[in-house]
């Protein structure tokens, strides 16, 4: 286990460094050159025009970074929900420990298939939703860092006709 949390914060640190570089959109800002003549720049707002000129390797290190981003975030969520479900486990048994010593042990013929069923479905719907909600997390920490220290990549020596 301590080997998997260890793996994890290697696996969270990278993800950091992938989605500042995400982000940044290949630090493309730090990277441009500027131009003495205007050409016509393509971004979310629309059809504008510029005096920077982007260079090839702004656009590579973005593409590493969406691609670094996916490829950890995929690692991360699904080690992080195996250690969450068997923390979540073992908490569930260390409980369950003390209800069941005054209760009579069940024959193994008592079990019957519905419950079976239903621990699998809510062994792999609780997984399900751990999954989701480190999604979400992860989702929404490129979104900070762009909005907090990004924000006005691509927009910069940019006006609109």
């Amino acid at each position: 286990m301590k080997k998997k949390k260890i793996f994890i914060l290697i696996d969270t640190i990278l993800y950091i460094i992938f989605s500042i570089l995400y982000s940044s959109k290949g630090f493309a800002l730090m990277l441009a050159e500027e131009m003495t003549r205007e050409h016509v720049v393509y971004n979310k707002y629309g059809k504008s025009y510029s005096y920077l000129n982007f260079k090839p390797i702004s656009i590579i290190l973005y593409r590493v970074g969406a691609l670094g981003l996916i490829l950890t975030g995929i690692i991360f969520i699904v080690l992080v929900t195996r250690v969450t479900y068997a923390e979540i486990k073992k908490l569930k048994i260390a409980s369950n420990k003390d209800t069941c010593k005054y209760e009579p042990e069940k024959s193994v013929h008592d079990i019957s298939k519905n419950m079976f069923k239903n621990n699998v479905i809510k062994k792999y719907g609780s997984m399900i939703l751990i999954a989701i909600i480190y999604v979400l997390i992860l989702y929404s920490i490129p979104l900070i860092i762009e909005n907090n220290f990004f924000t006005e990549v691509g927009t910069e020596g940019v006006y609109f006709n």
